[in-house]
């Protein structure tokens, strides 16, 4: 769990099976984001349009094709009053058109987090089938401080609730690595790679993804005083 209170919600998104993937991701970029960045107190949203899946461990989930970002300047005050906002089902109405599946997770966005770059490697971190214990934090780090030496990075630790016995465990970790515009893609994405070859150590059910981002609200965006 965080030490600190979670702020931020990461959505995997799974498109509708009726639909095109190019409609999927035009309709959430497009029409859906122009209502969703005018959530309370939104102070990130940034969509993350996967382009790859790199890797997925058996028990994770598949057909992930979106994984959203969004986080909150107090989110108490979100969940006391999202219901009473007035584009809440306008929202939902949406949501329906383009949105198949989804899993909600909630962490906490870091101070200081690094520049966001238009493509990243996405990987969720699970505790392997049968696991009691948590991913050892010590492992995490480490293998952050490792990735770091080569790209930008971050991970961030959910506050979900531990699995049921018999459930597929959700991520418990997420890295997010910002890839330089300038850098081969498809050497710094390879499971050989530097990035995806040093998670081998940490212990954990794995699923990476290559993705194209687009920051919709940004704290910078967002003035001291809006609510």
């Amino acid at each position: 769990m965080p030490k600190e209170p979670a702020n931020k919600r990461v959505t995997l998104i799974m498109p509708r099976a009726d639909m095109p993937l190019s409609h999927f991701h035009a309709h959430w970029s497009g029409p859906h984001a122009a209502i969703a960045r005018d959530l309370p107190g939104l102070v990130w949203y940034v969509q993350n349009h996967v382009m790859r899946q790199l890797w997925c461990a058996p028990g994770q989930v598949r057909d992930v094709h979106g994984i959203a970002e969004i986080a909150f300047r107090d989110p108490g005050a979100l969940r006391n009053t999202i219901e009473s906002w007035v584009r809440l089902d306008e929202l939902r109405e949406d949501e329906n058109r383009f949105v198949g599946g989804r899993i909600g997770n909630w962490s906490r966005l870091v101070d200081g987090p690094p520049e966001l770059s238009q493509r990243r490697i996405i990987v969720l971190l699970s505790r392997p089938d049968g696991a009691t214990d948590p991913i050892p934090v010590e492992k995490i780090s480490a293998a952050v401080e490792v990735i770091g030496a080569v790209v930008p990075c971050h991970a961030e630790e959910t506050a979900n609730e531990p699995p049921e016995p018999g459930d597929a465990a959700g991520p418990e970790w997420f890295i997010f690595a910002e890839l330089p515009l300038a850098q081969n893609f498809d050497e710094l994405s390879s499971p050989e790679g530097p990035i995806l070859r040093h998670l081998d150590g940490v212990g954990a059910s794995t699923a990476a993804y290559l993705v194209y981002s687009e920051a919709k609200v940004l704290p910078a965006d967002v003035p001291e005083d809006s609510a």
